[in-house]
C-alpha cells in the first residue's frame, strides 16, 4: 500500500513519512465501501472553457478531494457535433478489456483487437476513434450534496496531465508522491485552452 515514487522530467520524486492522515486514510480504505446509486456528473464545456454543473451552472474551477477515479471507452460510427445533445454510443466498454453487451453496435469482442482503438484510427488522422474516458470521483460538500459526491467526466486530450505517461508523472501520481495518498489532497481544477475546439485539464494541488 506504499506508492512507489515516480520520476518526472529526469528526476525521482521522493515521498515524504507517512502522515497520520494519510496513514489513517491507507488503513480505513481496507473496508468495505457503500456506493451511492447516484452522483452529479460535471461535463466540460470546450467552448466556453469551463465545467458544467448538474444544474446547468458554467464554471470556472470544480475542486474536492479525488477519491477514486475508473475508465471507460466510447465510439460512434457518426460522431456528435459539438454542443449537441448527447446520444449513446454505438459501441463502449466499461473496463476497457470488452465492449458491453449493451453496445448498439459491438465492433470487436476484445478492446485491444478493435480496428478504432489504434492511433491514427480518428478523424484527424492521429488520434484513436475510440475515446478513453476518465471518470474522477471527487469529494465537496459545498458544490455537492445527497451525497457530496461529483464525477468529473474527462475526455481522451485530459488523460495525460491527470495520469501522465510511461514518459512523465501525472497530477494524481504527483499528489501521492508527496503525500503518499492523492485521496488526501484538495484538489482544484482548471481548463487550458489547448485548441480551437478543445481544452485541457489544468489541475491544481490545495
Amino acid at each position: 500500500l506504499v506508492p512507489k515514487a515516480h520520476p518526472v522530467a529526469g528526476h525521482a520524486l521522493t515521498p515524504l513519512p507517512m502522515s497520520d492522515v494519510a496513514q489513517a486514510f491507507v488503513d480505513n480504505s481496507k473496508n468495505a465501501i457503500d456506493r451511492p446509486s447516484k452522483v452529479a456528473i460535471v461535463k466540460i464545456d470546450h467552448k466556453n472553457e469551463g465545467f458544467v454543473l448538474p444544474s446547468g451552472e458554467l464554471t470556472a474551477v470544480v475542486e474536492g478531494y479525488p477519491v477514486y477515479y475508473f475508465q471507460t471507452r466510447r465510439w460512434y460510427a457518426k460522431p456528435p457535433s459539438p454542443g449537441a445533445q448527447g446520444s449513446p454510443p454505438d459501441c463502449w466498454s466499461p473496463d476497457l478489456v470488452a465492449p458491453t453487451g449493451e453496445s448498439l453496435n459491438r465492433q470487436s469482442d476484445l478492446c485491444s483487437t478493435c480496428k478504432w482503438n489504434e492511433w491514427k484510427s480518428g478523424r484527424d488522422g492521429k488520434s484513436k476513434a475510440c475515446g478513453t474516458y476518465t471518470w474522477l470521483f471527487l469529494v465537496n460538500p459545498e458544490q455537492f450534496d445527497s451525497p457530496p459526491i461529483g464525477v468529473l467526466v474527462v475526455p481522451p486530450s485530459s488523460i495525460r496531465p491527470l495520469l501522465g505517461s510511461k514518459f512523465d508523472a501525472g497530477y494524481l501520481q504527483k499528489a501521492t508522491a508527496k503525500h503518499r495518498a492523492y485521496q488526501i489532497v484538495w484538489s482544484r481544477f482548471f481548463l487550458q485552452r489547448a485548441g480551437d475546439v478543445h481544452c485541457v485539464l489544468l489541475p491544481e494541488m490545495g
